[in-house]
């Protein structure tokens, strides 16, 4: 986006802005959606399989799978065309990146062999470790030169917030990869993850939102970004 178009942009006010993001962000995964789904039928008619766990399930037998790639679409391609890309935006799509991929490797793993296994959790931990690592690195040492890299902020609880060093560095591995195995571990279950993840989803567009508001963000202890 050239500095023109994002004059352009900040002019748009914010909540039309918001709503033509939201509604941008649901046809590409619409869109998207229906081109996996496509092509995993093509490719993979049995589809997902049920965890014996769950016999309950069985009716969603064949489900298509890799759904997260519609969501990695709607989420990276809004944000391309609405936002300037910033060194921390740039880290945050090649952490969505890494982790699609370790979620199609399995998916990939479990399609193929016609079961519910996929991937060993050791090496999908493996992997996770690795990509929240490099990315953490990333972050820290490409941190604005006014802020501290390691300053965790505790939203609401200013009085909790704090420099942690490099204690930073593993708590937030450890953070990117519990919340992704999160959700893996209920979508594992049937492949359908969608009630799980809405809430989250609201959520994190509620904090984003804060986030975006110099005043509230300062009230909720919020790293200010300006969108």
């Amino acid at each position: 986006m050239t500095d023109c178009d994002t004059e352009i942009f900040h002019s748009i006010p914010f909540f039309i802005k918001n709503i033509a993001v939201f509604f941008h962000a649901f046809l590409v995964s619409l869109f998207s959606t229906k081109g996996v789904r496509k092509k995993m039928k093509k490719y993979f008619i049995a589809g997902q399989q049920i965890t014996k766990y769950l016999p309950e399930h069985k009716s969603k037998k064949g489900t298509p799978s890799m759904g997260g790639i519609a969501i990695v679409a709607g989420i990276i391609i809004p944000t391309l065309f609405w936002t300037k890309t910033t060194q921390i935006l740039l880290c945050a799509y090649i952490t969505i990146t890494i982790f699609m991929f370790i979620g199609v490797l399995d998916d990939l793993k479990k399609l193929s062999e016609n079961n519910n296994h996929g991937i060993s959790a050791a090496f999908k931990f493996f992997l996770q470790i690795c990509g929240g690592t490099l990315i953490v690195f990333a972050l820290t040492m490409n941190a604005p030169p006014h802020l501290d890299p390691y300053f965790i902020h505790v939203p609401i609880f200013s009085n909790l917030s704090g420099s942690l060093f490099y204690l930073y560095i593993p708590l937030a591995v450890l953070t990117i990869t519990s919340t992704a195995n999160a959700l893996n571990v209920t979508d594992g279950l049937d492949g359908l993850a969608v009630r799980t993840v809405s809430p989250c989803f609201v959520l994190v567009a509620l904090l984003a939102f804060i986030a975006s508001q110099d005043a509230l963000s300062h009230i909720y202890s919020i790293p200010y970004i300006p969108f």
